[in-house]
């Protein structure tokens, strides 16, 4: 069958001289074999070029994403590393402010131990640059863990700050510390003779001589709780100052508050009169703490 040949007749163009070519089957099936594979392995070739230049556009994309994504984590541990560093200062200064409150010693032990571990995690952010993106994020976040809760530690401690501070703000602006009106005073507390008996007795309190009208007012935050006439003091107002702080007020001309009133400190709310037992208008004032009189000077004295 491959002995079979075909017979190509060529006629030339202004001539007529026939030629002719003889070519055997077998060659033909060659030539249409090679010429196949040929195609076939341009295509191939091309079908792989075309494969390998999206894989390295692929490449280049993800190449280019991962520099921005370290570029991006790079500049999240700087934020860090300055979160870190407030960190530090808000822990120290939050220490300081813990002395002053003169708290436990488990508590300024609790709070120094807060500083712990943030030096040797700032210096190893540095290294942590030479390292493989997974080594540095999983360092984030082991630092990121500390810092909340660092901050989980300073927010309980400014709770308790805030709370021992507000408690001082009460109880300073509860504190009897201002004179209640402007005079001398004419009779200190302890044993006297009585300005109109003559008989020794205990005073209670001081009696500041000062003229009818002048101005009575609050040395201390409180909340009224008593107003009336008594056989001796005449008008008196009693004031309730917390923390088993009260103050009294006798012989008062006239009053501006009625019960339940709260009166802040340095508020007017009465005038010095001469009602009840006396020689002249002076007011008697009164500190009872815990139920014991005590001295209303040792009060004015801490202002």
């Amino acid at each position: 069958m491959f002995r079979k040949k075909f017979i190509f007749l060529v006629f030339p163009q202004g001539t007529n001289k026939i030629k002719r070519f003889t070519i055997p089957k077998f060659v033909l099936l060659l030539g249409a074999l090679f010429i196949f594979g040929l195609v076939a392995f341009s295509l191939v070739i091309n079908q792989q070029y075309l494969n390998q230049k999206v894989q390295l556009a692929e490449l280049d994309r993800l190449r280019q994403k991962t520099v921005k994504q370290n570029v991006q984590i790079y500049a999240f541990a700087d934020k860090v590393r300055v979160l870190q560093q407030e960190m530090i200062k808000l822990t120290q200064n939050t220490k300081k402010l813990r002395a002053m409150t003169e708290e436990n010693q488990e508590l300024k032990r609790a709070t120094t131990l807060a500083l712990g571990g943030s030096d040797s995690a700032m210096a190893s952010l540095e290294s942590n640059r030479r390292v493989n993106q997974e080594t540095l994020v999983r360092q984030l976040h082991l630092d990121l863990d500390g810092l909340l809760a660092q901050a989980s530690f300073l927010e309980q401690n400014q709770y308790e700050l805030d709370k021992y501070f507000e408690d001082t703000r009460s109880l300073l602006s509860s504190t009897p510390s201002l004179m209640p009106c402007k005079g001398w005073i004419s009779s200190r507390f302890g044993y006297r003779l009585h300005p109109l008996s003559q008989q020794r007795e205990f005073h209670r309190g001081i009696d500041i001589s000062a003229q009818k009208g002048t101005p009575v007012i609050a040395p201390a935050d409180g909340i009224v709780i008593s107003k009336s006439k008594q056989p001796g003091y005449g008008l008196m107002v009693v004031i309730n100052h917390g923390y088993g702080i009260i103050t009294r007020y006798g012989h008062l001309n006239k009053t501006f508050v009625e019960l339940g009133h709260r009166v802040k400190k340095g508020e007017r709310f009465a005038e010095v009169g001469n009602t009840g037992r006396t020689t002249g208008p002076h007011l008697h004032y009164e500190i009872v703490r815990n139920r014991v009189p005590v001295n209303p000077i040792r009060y004015l004295a801490q202002r």
